[in-house]
């Protein structure tokens, strides 16, 4: 019982990881006017 909880975590954290990376890609590749501009810019 024990080990396939320790298999199901360890593919639970593998997916999670893919995840992450994917976001980041998606992130770098976006245009950079898609981030919210900082409001504390003086106009």
């Amino acid at each position: 019982m024990l080990y396939i909880g320790l298999a199901l975590g360890l593919i639970l954290i593998s997916k999670v990881k893919a995840l992450l990376k994917l976001q980041l890609r998606l992130t770098r590749t976006a245009p950079s006017f898609s981030h919210p501009i900082p409001t504390l810019k003086p106009k």
